[in-house]
């Protein structure tokens, strides 16, 4: 939600995350969070097992603006997951790489994967391929590139692998 993508990217992103949420929750039941981060955060919904409910929340955002606070947005999912042992846990982080303000998202991941958790990153447009891997465990397997959020096909692709990767994983655990 920061100044650095347009509002049609954003809508793209919002679309993105109701795209890759209705594929998740149609087989078993899932619990979601969501977090819009810039400059600030705003927790767009808290953990809940129901869609649609998530989905009326995603659907309502607006963008804030501001600068990228990729470490906010990662801190935010981690305190929504944080204490919930055996369950798979993961977070999605959905942006254009540009971690311009605040701390080493990169270390609050690796927290995050220290109590069993997973973080996979899509990044678009002018991203920082090391940190995007970083934050990713340094599995490229869980980073997903797409030259912008305005194309829409390739981000269709993306739900597709992203989905089949996280489902993979939750039922390994």
């Amino acid at each position: 939600g920061s100044g650095s993508i347009t509002r049609t990217e954003f809508i793209n992103e919002r679309n993105f995350v109701l795209d890759v949420t209705s594929v998740i929750g149609v087989d078993e039941p899932v619990e979601f969070a969501a977090v819009q981060y810039s400059s600030g955060n705003r927790p767009i919904s808290p953990l809940t097992p129901n869609t649609a409910a998530f989905t009326e929340d995603v659907n309502a955002i607006k963008q804030l603006g501001g600068q990228s606070f990729v470490t906010g947005g990662v801190n935010y999912c981690f305190s929504q997951l944080v204490g919930r042992p055996g369950e798979a846990n993961k977070i999605v982080l959905l942006g254009d790489g540009r971690s311009n303000i605040g701390s080493s998202a990169i270390d609050r991941a690796d927290k995050f994967r220290d109590i069993g958790g997973d973080v996979c990153v899509v990044g678009a447009g002018f991203t920082d391929d090391d940190e995007l891997l970083a934050i990713a465990g340094n599995d490229s397997n869980r980073v997903f590139e797409v030259d912008s959020f305005l194309d829409v096909l390739t981000l269709e692709k993306i739900v597709e692998k992203l989905v089949l990767g996280i489902c993979s994983d939750a039922r390994s655990k």
